[in-house]
């Protein structure tokens, strides 16, 4: 019998477990899966990683003793997997594809009767308004247009604003990705509709795989499939056999199954690589965007804090307002105070005083 963990690493298998409290098992019967759970640990590894998962059990029997297991798989829970097993098991027993409410909606926005000339007139709107509300109340006469783009957003991004509004999948919010803004999603999707076929980046990968869910997968980062590409195929990533590369690793692993909808088995290809892997990615893909500016959007996710410096007219007000809409597009406010402001009318602080005689003394002032 085959015991695989990941991280692959024993000390960082260890650590993930020992924060988490949570295992999750895939677990092979015959070489092809057949059940897959969570279960929660002690972190207590006084033996070796193997010896120890050869300890646990499911339902009172240890896992090493099942009958016909081959091959056993235990992940490190990290926060998506928490609850991926309830994840997999819908799409297991699916008898249809798990996005397949997106189908009509995307084909009724692809054949949406709009003028070009009011895309254009939306997305040059979108350059200083982000929010969703404030398109609707600009564009009242294309409100049904707007929505119906704002409910294809609300299944393709886990994180899209209104999302509890829009989305059809009420119980439990599922999602195509993610990675992107709504306002991103937007001006991506109203170009995509003045050009269907010059689509890029993520509204590509998306496209495809929703019009074809069998040869494609709903992994629509270009930044994660570079990084899936280099980390798990050991191959700089290429766009024309991603998909076919990645569906002969998960095979030649044994990591496939019987479902009623052959589209179904990307999802669950991406399931499993999201949850093994997704912990140690912190980007955004802005692939059908330009990348000016990621790297203040990057800096300020660990630092809480930048000042932007330079000679006037150089576009600093321009900057900041572009790193507030990335980061928080439907919360932020622009203000701008009098140059006669200080830092100290602002922070109450150490302030440093002199005397007649030069003499140096610190005071707290407001």
């Amino acid at each position: 019998m085959e015991i695989e963990f990941y991280p692959t690493n024993e000390s960082e298998f260890k650590q993930e477990c020992v924060k988490s409290k949570k295992l999750y098992w895939i677990i092979y019967k015959d070489d092809r899966i057949f059940y897959h759970y969570q279960t929660t640990t002690q972190g207590n590894f006084n033996s070796p990683l193997r010896s120890y998962l050869k300890t646990c059990t499911k339902d009172g029997v240890k896992i090493t003793n099942i009958q016909g297991v081959t091959k056993i798989r235990a992940f490190a829970s990290n926060e998506f997997l928490q609850d991926a097993g309830k994840v997999l098991e819908k799409i297991l027993f699916a008898n249809e594809f798990y996005f397949s409410e997106i189908v009509p909606l995307l084909k009724k926005f692809n054949e949406y009767d709009i003028d070009s000339d009011k895309v254009e007139e939306v997305i040059d709107f979108m350059q200083n308004n982000t929010r969703l509300q404030e398109v609707l109340d600009k564009f009242e006469s294309e409100k049904k247009f707007i929505e119906l783009l704002a409910t294809i957003i609300s299944i393709s991004d886990a994180k899209a604003p209104d999302k509890e509004k829009y989305t059809p999948y009420k119980k439990d919010k599922r999602t195509i990705g993610s990675g992107l803004n709504q306002p991103q999603w937007m001006k991506g999707f109203l170009k995509y509709k003045l050009n269907q076929d010059n689509a890029k980046g993520v509204i590509k990968n998306l496209v495809n795989y929703i019009e074809n869910p069998s040869k494609n997968i709903n992994i629509l980062s270009l930044d994660h499939r570079n990084k899936i590409s280099q980390q798990l195929l050991r191959k700089n990533y290429e766009e024309n056999n991603f998909f076919d590369k990645l569906k002969d690793y998960f095979e030649s692993e044994n990591i496939y199954f019987n479902t009623d909808f052959e589209g179904n088995k990307t999802v669950f290809m991406a399931t499993v690589l999201y949850g093994s892997l997704k912990g140690k990615w912190h980007s955004v893909d802005t692939n059908i965007l330009t990348k000016e500016g990621m790297g203040e959007t990057k800096l300020l996710k660990y630092k809480k804090q930048i000042i932007l410096q330079g000679s006037p007219g150089t576009g600093k007000t321009r900057k900041a307002i572009e790193i507030a809409k990335e980061m928080a597009p439907d919360n932020y406010k622009l203000i701008q105070f009098h140059p006669a402001y200080t830092y100290e009318d602002f922070v109450r602080g150490i302030v440093a005083e002199t005397d007649d005689n030069g003499n140096i003394s610190y005071e707290v002032k407001n």
